[in-house]
């Protein structure tokens, strides 16, 4: 799942589940690569902190969720 923010950044949760504990991946656009995107950082969040999600604005995104594979080789 991927909750993306018009020009913000992206917020990844890492691992199967919902929105809900786990670690989430912190991502930003790489001005640089076109389309590409960069690992900011990784965060640990507790079900019964989700709401630390607010400081990346996420609560007035729109949940996407992303099929695409972004892997390269």
């Amino acid at each position: 799942m991927t909750v993306k923010c018009p020009g913000w950044d992206y917020v990844r949760k890492l691992g199967d589940g919902g929105y809900s504990e786990g670690i989430y991946e912190i991502i930003s656009q790489d001005q640089n690569l076109s389309g590409a995107m960069k690992v900011v950082s990784l965060y640990k969040i507790p079900s019964a902190k989700l709401s630390e999600l607010q400081q990346f604005r996420v609560r007035k995104c729109k949940i996407e969720s992303r099929t695409r594979n972004t892997h390269q080789t």
